[in-house]
């Protein structure tokens, strides 16, 4: 089991890596500060995608920790490193691989259902209509008919997409997608969309959502009110 420890400077988890300091250590930042530069690490004034740790003492600044958080909620995993990870690294006595990260942060978001309830439009036609203009990515899996819960789109006035660009608006999910998702499965929508994003340049998850059963539900009262016949007849049909 010895070969699982790190105790020479070139095999550190800090060597060639960056690093910000937050919040008070029972070592003295200038103690820690030497430590990392002996490392070959480098210490870096404020957080960012290009950090590979993150070490957090105690009454760490709250700007620093809400970018940090910011930051792994788009896709970025900087590693924490708190007091009893920095009392093991200096020790030598902990694994590698419990501590290794690439040189380079790289994205790799794993959408959440929270993912989705922080960027959920309510959908209530009667006040507005979300998706008039609007260019829509539908996903899989629909309770009913496609091509009838595009044309309903299209009736209401939006542009209806099988694929993601960066010219959509809004990601059209199924009930059954959420309800995977609500209990920790990804299904080939989701799926699509997480590759999309991690392989694109946005450093902001910035997608906004719309589920299949809130928009039905508007949309029939929307028919209803305005007597809107043509997409009632659609919507009375969609799942035939």
């Amino acid at each position: 089991m010895d070969d699982l420890f790190a105790p020479k400077k070139e095999a550190h988890p800090f060597s060639h890596r960056s690093i910000v300091i937050t919040g008070n250590l029972i070592q003295s930042t200038n103690e820690i500060k030497n430590w990392i530069n002996n490392l070959g690490g480098t210490i870096r004034q404020s957080v960012s995608k290009n950090i590979n740790y993150i070490i957090i003492g105690d009454t760490p600044d709250p700007d620093e920790i809400s970018l940090f958080s910011k930051l792994k909620y788009n896709g970025f995993h900087l590693k924490p490193i708190y007091q009893e990870d920095i009392n093991r690294l200096q020790s030598g006595s902990y694994r590698v691989e419990d501590y290794c990260t690439e040189s380079k942060t790289t994205k790799d978001l794993k959408i959440s259902h929270s993912h989705i309830i922080d960027n959920l439009i309510k959908v209530d036609f009667l006040s507005r209509n979300p998706i008039a203009s609007k260019e829509l990515f539908f996903g899989n899996e629909f309770s009913g008919n496609r091509d009838r819960l595009l044309q309903m789109c299209g009736n209401l006035g939006a542009f209806s997409n099988n694929k993601l660009s960066d010219g959509i608006d809004i990601c059209f999910l199924s009930d059954s997608t959420i309800r995977k998702l609500s209990v920790g499965e990804t299904d080939d929508t989701i799926a699509y969309i997480e590759n999309y994003y991690n392989t694109s340049d946005a450093i902001n998850f910035g997608y906004n959502f719309i589920v299949e059963s809130d928009f039905l539900e508007s949309c029939y009262k929307r028919c209803v009110k305005f007597d809107d016949q043509v997409t009632l007849d659609l919507y009375k049909r969609y799942h035939e």
